[in-house]
C-alpha cells in the first residue's frame, strides 16, 4: 500500500512540468478564495473579483494564442473557438 502511495506521489511531482503548473494554478485559487473570504468579511468584497477577472482574462489570452508560435491560433483565424 506505501509503495502505490509514493508512486502516486512520485508521479504526481515528477512526471512533468504540466502537473506542477496545474498544481500551482490550483493553489493560486484556494489562496484567492481565502483571501476572498477574508477581505469579504471586512466590507472589501469586490477586490478578489478584480484579481480573478485579471486572472481569467490571462488565461483566456493564453489559451486563445497558443499554438503555432506566431502568436495566434489558426483555430481562431477560421471562426472556430479552441
Amino acid at each position: 500500500m506505501g509503495m502505490k502511495i509514493n508512486k502516486a506521489i512520485n508521479g504526481l511531482f515528477y512526471t512533468g512540468s504540466e502537473n506542477v503548473k496545474t498544481l500551482i494554478k490550483y493553489g493560486l485559487l484556494i489562496i484567492v478564495f481565502a483571501l476572498s473570504l477574508f477581505l469579504y468579511h471586512h466590507q472589501l468584497g469586490s477586490i478578489p473579483f478584480l484579481i480573478l477577472s485579471i486572472y481569467f482574462t490571462y488565461e483566456a489570452y493564453r489559451e486563445c494564442t497558443k499554438g503555432n508560435g506566431r502568436g495566434q491560433n489558426p483555430q481562431m483565424e477560421e471562426g472556430k473557438t479552441p
